[in-house]
């Protein structure tokens, strides 16, 4: 079940979540209508309609994906584009933005030398609102611009508040903190929201866990310029109750289709996060 969890969250185009399950569901409900008859119709749609969304409302949300390089301003201006698509479908909230980075690696900055790549130390750095609030803190201040690390993390790596790293040969930034290990004991409830895949879960086989977690502030990121992948996930905080309302998202859902094809602004956008001919 994980790893379905897994390829959807992290795989799916945008398209084929809140727009395909409504088309889905758009046409259902007149498939049944006319099986039905007399003055029920209309009610037999509408109960579909309510039977289908109850069913999972998390799968009529809307979710965009990119990937590309963390370059100053390029995520920021994505991000506006998406928000201001969205602005006028009151059925949908503010869409979270997800940036995450597999596999990365810190360096340690020498005085006079090379840049030291710090062994051992792959993992995946995570920037999501509520992040670095959701620790729980060892030691540093979350309103310092940084990187936190795992408890686990500065025992192996020799890490410390306020050392200086880069992540893949960046500009070198502070460890702004050090957290408690997220797969032992209780931890904040927000770490449930997030995919499997970026949340460290222990694993007996490795005795520790299987990759460990970089939480960084969206002040650094354009610090970073590595390659990435940003998502925005909106949930549906409206679910149609009739087959007018599921009509109308559908229509609402195809227009935001269309923009990223008809819009110069968010083709724009697009091209300055992903490349020339990038796509969401």
């Amino acid at each position: 079940m994980r790893v379905i969890e897994w390829w959807r969250w992290m795989s799916q185009p945008w398209r084929s979540a809140g727009l395909a399950v409504a088309l889905v569901a758009s046409f259902a409900a007149p498939a049944l209508m006319a099986a039905s008859a007399g003055m029920f119709l209309q009610s037999a749609a509408d109960t579909v309609t309510r039977d289908l969304v109850e069913e999972d409302p998390g799968q009529l949300g809307l979710t965009f994906a990119a990937s590309g390089t963390l370059e100053p301003g390029a995520v920021d201006a994505l991000d506006r584009e998406i928000v201001d698509q969205l602005a006028h479908n009151r059925r949908l909230g503010s869409p979270e933005r997800t940036v995450f980075a597999s596999q990365v690696g810190l360096v340690r900055p020498v005085v006079g030398a090379p840049p030291e790549p710090i062994i051992g130390s792959s993992g995946t750095l995570l920037q999501r609102d509520g992040a670095v609030d959701a620790l729980e803190p060892v030691a540093g201040d979350p309103a310092t611009t940084g990187i936190w690390i795992s408890q686990r993390s500065a025992d192996r790596l020799d890490l410390d508040v306020g050392d200086a790293v880069s992540i893949e040969g960046s500009t070198p930034l502070p460890v702004a903190g050090i957290y408690e290990n997220l797969w032992e004991g209780e931890r904040d409830p927000y770490w449930n929201d997030l995919p499997p895949p970026l949340v460290p879960r222990f694993s007996s086989v490795f005795n520790g866990p299987l990759f460990e977690l970089y939480v960084g502030p969206a002040t650094a990121l354009d610090d970073l310029v590595i390659d990435a992948g940003v998502r925005w996930d909106a949930a549906l905080v409206d679910p149609p109750q009739t087959q007018a309302a599921l009509d109308e998202l559908t229509k609402a859902y195809r227009t935001v289709e269309r923009s990223f094809t008809e819009s110069p602004s968010m083709a724009a956008a697009v091209a300055g996060f992903s490349g020339p001919g990038g796509s969401t």
